[in-house]
């Protein structure tokens, strides 16, 4: 028997754990990509640069949407209050929805 022969013995283990752990993960990844419903509580929405470009959260039980500028000021946010009164913000001036 060779010098070689362990080695060789070794990377096969090696090839089947990758291959099964592989198998495992397109399973979990189909059942990601068929699912109708993804549930989080916050999507993040990045540019080329991985700046945060958009927000999509709960915040105060309530949900809001947050667009920022290339150098991450947040220019425009709608959202509804704790108390489900709806509400816009661009820049820093927040606009009163009366009878909303």
């Amino acid at each position: 028997m060779t010098s070689e022969a362990p080695a060789l013995r070794s990377l096969a283990a090696r090839l089947d754990t990758i291959t099964d752990r592989l198998d495992k993960l397109e399973v979990q990844v189909r059942g990601l990509v068929t699912s109708p419903t993804v549930e989080t509580r916050q999507f993040v929405v990045t540019d080329e640069r991985g700046e945060i470009r958009a927000r999509l959260e709960m915040h105060d039980y309530a949900p809001r949407l947050t667009s920022f500028d290339r150098v991450g000021t947040e220019r425009l946010r709608i959202g509804l209050g704790g108390d489900g009164t709806p509400s816009i913000q661009i820049g820093a001036r927040e606009i009163p929805l009366a009878g909303a």
